[in-house]
């Protein structure tokens, strides 16, 4: 592994061979893996246990803040409250959320990714949280506390836009919150992509956290929308077939190249049908 960055992370891509892929990972997608570190002491090293997450290139992604979208923490109203919501309270998600999730997830097909400012430090609690929750499995990306301020303040914007050069056939939707900053971030992602941005949710956390409608100004009605009610937040139609289609071509690869092929003529200028998976960690 390379050194560690000025945060003490190291980042590094790996290639898992597809035969490896099929024959380790969990029908859930999950691919367990070890790393070994050598230590300045000769013979021994440090081992470390991790999982990741196997997302296939197309469909639907969801990107989503976590707090005051996914997880009541009420920046809204002060540090004070902040602290007690993250420090002396039990992690509570938003009412609606959960199930908001798992419907586009069964619906759509959708994978999931949360970009947050919260501090590494909550990596764990949070992590657990979403999944005692029963929000769908996804990466979690947090903001360092290192870096300069022109880098925390565009840390939300560019994890996004990295995401977004990674897996560039996913059709992205981007949730966010009234509370901060979300709105701007989220039209400016729009604006930096209309093709593979198809609509950006914003929850209105408080009847005195308004949305600035002239933030999405030029941006058309139907590709932006600001709710309440999760109940009340939708998504593009069309996008229910790419979960169709991405499940023909999976059932057709299982079959042989010759079955993939028959699957892959049906669908109008798709290069869907390439033998790859991107593993997210």
């Amino acid at each position: 592994l390379p050194p560690t960055n000025g945060n003490g992370r190291v980042e590094v891509d790996v290639t898992v061979p597809e035969h490896l892929v099929e024959s380790m990972a969990s029908e859930t997608g999950i691919l367990n893996f070890t790393v070994r570190l050598p230590t300045k002491s000769p013979g021994e090293e440090v081992t470390a246990r991790g999982s990741s997450l196997l997302v296939q290139p197309e469909g639907v992604m969801v990107i989503s803040d976590i707090d005051d979208t996914v997880k009541v923490t009420e920046v809204f109203l002060g540090k004070d409250v902040v602290v007690r919501n993250t420090f002396l309270e039990e992690f509570r998600p938003v009412s609606g959320m959960v199930n908001l999730y798992q419907s586009w997830w069964e619906e759509y097909g959708a994978t999931f990714a949360f970009v947050s400012n919260s501090p590494p430090e909550l990596q764990e609690p949070l992590r657990e949280f979403l999944i005692n929750s029963g929000f769908p499995l996804a990466p979690v990306f947090l903001r360092p506390l290192g870096g300069s301020k022109e880098e925390r303040a565009n840390f939300k914007q560019s994890t996004i836009s990295e995401l977004l050069r990674q897996f560039p056939r996913k059709q992205v939707v981007l949730v966010g919150d009234s509370g901060e900053r979300d709105p701007i971030v989220c039209a400016e992602l729009l604006r930096q992509h209309p093709v593979q941005v198809r609509k950006v949710l914003i929850r209105q956390v408080s009847p005195k956290s308004l949305v600035d409608e002239a933030i999405f100004d030029g941006i058309p009605a139907d590709r932006w929308q600001v709710f309440t009610d999760p109940a009340d937040a939708v998504l593009p139609d069309d996008l229910r077939d790419l979960a169709k289609w991405s499940g023909i071509l999976s059932y057709a690869k299982s079959l042989g190249s010759k079955a993939l092929q028959e699957a892959a003529s049906v669908l109008p200028d798709t290069d869907a049908v390439e033998d790859s998976r991107e593993v997210t960690a």
